[in-house]
């Protein structure tokens, strides 16, 4: 699905919808001027009555841009719902969102949330999220964070890289739900390098059943309301730049993490 220009009012909620998709690619499309409040860019389950279609496999949404044409829009959402089936859902696995300017041009137009992915309950694996250019005003919907993880108590996301995003908050964070990244529970596995982030509340914020983590510290911080950082359960740090190679598309989704992990092993 490439090269697309997509503008004006939407009925259902989404501009373009992934659901229950395998080995799709959403490159290369604009999307502006849609007034009412909807996700630009949705990959789910689809779910009928007491059954789903299965959870997505590999899809890569790359090279988008997606302006804001009005409040507390969403830019790119995964999710993986079970919609109610008595067998549940299995794991979504393989998602890439790499490169995509998702911008706010003011008060009237932003995205409360840029990249967010929810376990819902299947969950995600092997999830990258780099080198996008995100602003907003984080709102907590559907997922705190301009750029967020979360999952239900009983399922998590895991092998989740978020490296070299340049995250900007939209004026100035005054709340604690006005977070630059969001890792809820039970995200596992996990890598935070090599970002830029400036002007939300929190820069940074963790919640207590994240495991795994591992938080660069070649991440740039500026402009923090509050702290740059608030972390229940304290990640391992290091220096990895010099150890590791960060270039988007390089790796496949997760390989960054384990080669993280096995450089503090080693130290």
């Amino acid at each position: 699905m490439r090269g697309n220009y997509i503008r004006g009012v939407h009925s259902y909620g989404v501009a373009i919808d992934l659901a229950s998709c395998s080995q799709v690619d959403v490159e290369g499309n604009l999307i502006e001027s849609v007034p009412n409040q909807i996700t630009y860019i949705r990959i789910e389950t689809r779910n009928t009555p007491g059954t789903n279609l299965g959870a997505s496999q590999s899809i890569n949404v790359r090279g988008n841009v997606l302006v804001a044409g009005g409040v507390n829009q969403i830019g790119i959402y995964a999710d993986n719902a079970s919609g109610g089936a008595s067998g549940g859902v299995g794991r979504a696995h393989g998602l890439i969102v790499q490169g995509n300017q998702v911008g706010s041009p003011d008060a009237g137009r932003y995205f409360g949330a840029g990249v967010s992915v929810h376990a819902q309950q299947g969950g995600w694996s092997h999830v990258s999220i780099t080198g996008n250019h995100v602003q907003g005003i984080s709102g907590g919907a559907p997922v705190d964070g301009l750029i967020g993880i979360n999952a239900y108590p009983a399922v998590g996301n895991t092998d989740v890289q978020i490296v070299g995003n340049l995250v900007r908050f939209l004026g100035k964070g005054v709340q604690s739900s006005h977070i630059g990244i969001y890792l809820g529970a039970n995200t596992q596995r996990v890598l935070v390098e090599s970002n830029l982030i400036s002007d939300c509340f929190y820069a940074v914020r963790s919640a207590d059943t994240v495991s795994d983590f591992v938080y660069g510290e070649d991440n740039l911080i500026s402009g923090s309301t509050m702290a740059n950082t608030l972390f229940v359960s304290p990640p391992s740090k290091a220096h990895l730049s010099a150890a590791v190679d960060w270039t988007p598309g390089t790796v496949s989704p997760g390989a960054l993490v384990s080669r993280a992990l096995s450089v503090l092993a080693r130290r």
